[in-house]
């Protein structure tokens, strides 16, 4: 609810509030109803989650991998509401791993000659990735991870970069510019990492914490109050 009414607010001069993508935190349409969604919407009819008197921006991820980010270390723009918490006791690490080929970047990101590595360059102080940079014999790019993560379909920027290979006799003269066979990503997490975690915010209800604590924890110098409903 404070989702849409917040985008509903920065668009009112456009033809939709809302589309059903990631982009928008999807929505799979009335067959996704539930019971149990009803009655949620029914117990909280009318409250949101403001800041300053207006709706906040309620971003939220399925598994943050450990430890949420505050929204300027990731997206530039700092929010007093989105600040970074420790989510490790009750969000599941969701390891994820993934080979990229050489050529596969070069093809995707552009030509740098013979692809010597791909770095992390700039990173958060959780360790989620920030800025990429592809290095070759001819140039190097430097390009942000949130780009990297959606060229590459990724789980996340939570993760680390390893190259592998080639399995050539061993010369520190004839291996100088042979390029990695292949980079291997070891990720953990699964979304963008701001707001609330889905399943950090489920692990925290099993704990037996109350709607309102979970979304003050997840969600900081915010009030849970209500709107006038006509």
């Amino acid at each position: 609810r404070t989702y849409a009414l917040y985008h509903r607010n920065r668009r009112l001069s456009e033809i939709f509030d809302l589309g059903d993508s990631v982009t928008w935190q999807v929505y799979k349409g009335m067959e996704s109803v539930t019971l149990r969604s009803k009655e949620a919407a029914h117990l909280t009819r009318g409250q949101i989650l403001a800041h300053n008197s207006q709706p906040i921006d309620s971003v939220f991820h399925s598994s943050s991998g450990g430890h949420t980010e505050n929204s300027e270390d990731v997206w530039s723009e700092a929010r007093p509401y989105l600040r970074a918490v420790n989510d490790s006791h009750v969000s599941p690490a969701m390891p994820w791993q993934e080979q990229i080929d050489p050529d596969r970047l070069e093809r995707i990101f552009g030509e740098v000659g013979d692809v010597l590595a791909l770095e992390v360059s700039q990173s958060t102080p959780n360790g989620r990735a920030v800025q990429m940079r592809l290095r070759g014999t001819q140039s190097s790019k430097e390009f942000s991870a949130i780009t990297f993560r959606q060229r590459l379909e990724l789980r996340s920027t939570l993760f680390e970069v390893d190259a592998i290979g080639p399995t050539v006799p061993s010369s520190a003269a004839s291996q100088r510019h042979l390029p990695p066979t292949v980079f291997v990503l070891t990720g953990q997490g699964f979304g963008h990492g701001i707001g609330m975690s889905q399943w950090g915010a489920h692990g925290l209800a099993m704990q037996g914490w109350h709607y309102r604590q979970i979304l003050d924890y997840y969600y900081q110098n915010t009030i849970l109050g209500a709107i006038a409903l006509e």
